[in-house]
């Protein structure tokens, strides 16, 4: 299962047990794709991409994707005050020269404590986010699938 933008030359494979909900076009630069799992029907995940590279810090990608990810748990506190990204969590790689960063961050919401897996991944041109919302132990169990389907995200 495949989602094609040729146009901003971007494309990704999801998991099987995902089904494609909708795709949506954010501002100017940007594009938002949402999935439901068959099995998890009130979970969804997001693809986010947008059609600029992220700043570049002079320690290199992994320093770069690090501070995206700073910069995203400071911007989910301002609606989730107990928000925080877990250090043992974060997992950096390259696959075909993409720098991707992957990590978990916990909160709680309505009392219920939640997880929030985030991927960034970095183009030369672009960059992507892929983040799925979800109890603990969904999480854990769809990380692997999600991991993989990360690896597959093609960004200018």
């Amino acid at each position: 299962y495949t989602v094609n933008d040729p146009v901003n030359k971007v494309s990704a494979t999801y998991p099987a047990g995902w089904k494609l909900v909708r795709s949506s076009v954010v501002g100017a630069k940007a594009t938002s794709i949402r999935f439901s799992h068959l099995d998890y029907p009130k979970i969804t995940l997001n693809l986010y991409y947008r059609m600029e590279a992220f700043p570049p810090v002079p320690a290199g990608p992994e320093a770069t994707l690090r501070q995206q990810a700073v910069a995203k748990e400071l911007d989910r506190r301002e609606s989730l005050p107990d928000y925080r990204n877990v250090p043992e969590s974060f997992r950096y790689r390259e696959v075909a020269d993409r720098p991707i960063l992957s990590w978990i961050a916990r909160y709680a919401q309505d009392g219920q404590p939640l997880e929030e897996l985030l991927i960034r991944i970095a183009g030369q041109s672009s960059n992507a986010l892929i983040f799925l919302q979800a109890p603990r132990e969904t999480v854990e169990a769809l990380r692997p699938s999600v991991e993989a389907m990360a690896d597959t995200v093609q960004v200018p």
